[in-house]
């Protein structure tokens, strides 16, 4: 990290900062092998024209009031956190996320473009892992990839194949949900919480399915 005032503004004009760690063992060993080392070869450069026209669109990509007040919050957030961000970086950052947009064929933010951000505002690893869970949890992607009630659902069912499983004798009820009995109440006890959770039906009798591809077509048998 720069130290002093001059460091700090010249290091404050790279808009995204992307740590690089040392190679690993293995990947040591692979750098030592390499022949060729006149450096990386870069192909499919834009040309003038490409340029000018992503520009043009980017500076036409609107930014939601959606964006804008996560922007805000995050913000408020790192000052808190006494973590400084210029003005002119978020200047940057917001071109830069209209430029993201812009390739792709967008003429509006979307919030997920913000994840881009940990990489233009943190200085180094740790802090743009903070700033990647800051998101995470105020986008709601943890909760939306682990529901509650899917996370009840699955546990209902993971109980259910176990006692199936461990079972002499399948009962089932009229309803063609299988019976619990004491000594499997005792070892799993509700399934979690299973009584509450609409059950997968059967008949008395096991079925297996068994299912065959036929190009153009799909069909299952039992």
């Amino acid at each position: 990290m720069p130290a002093g005032e001059v460091a700090e503004a010249f290091f404050d004009r790279f808009l995204v900062r992307l740590p690089v760690g040392p190679v690993s063992a293995d990947g040591f060993r692979a750098l030592m092998a390499l022949e060729d080392r006149s450096g990386p070869h870069v192909t499919g450069a834009l040309v003038a024209s490409e340029r000018d026209a992503i520009l043009q669109a980017a500076g036409e990509v609107r930014v939601t009031e959606e964006v804008s007040a996560l922007l805000s919050e995050l913000r408020a957030y790192l000052e808190g956190g006494e973590v400084y961000v210029s003005d002119r970086r978020w200047m940057k950052i917001v071109w830069l996320l209209k430029t993201a947009a812009a390739t792709e064929g967008r003429d509006e933010l979307a919030v997920w473009d913000l994840w881009l951000l940990p990489w233009c505002t943190a200085h180094d690893v740790a802090g743009q892992a903070t700033i990647d869970d800051w998101l995470s949890n105020r986008l709601g992607v943890r909760k939306v990839l682990s529901p509650p009630r899917l996370t009840r659902v699955v546990e209902a069912f993971e109980a259910q194949a176990t006692i199936e499983r461990e079972a002499d004798d399948l009962d089932y009820d009229a309803a063609g949900r299988l019976r619990f009995s004491a000594d499997l109440d005792e070892r799993v006890p509700d399934a979690k919480g299973a009584a509450q959770v609409t059950r997968m039906r059967y008949t008395r009798r096991r079925r297996t399915a068994r299912r065959t591809s036929v190009p153009g077509c799909a069909r299952s048998t039992n």
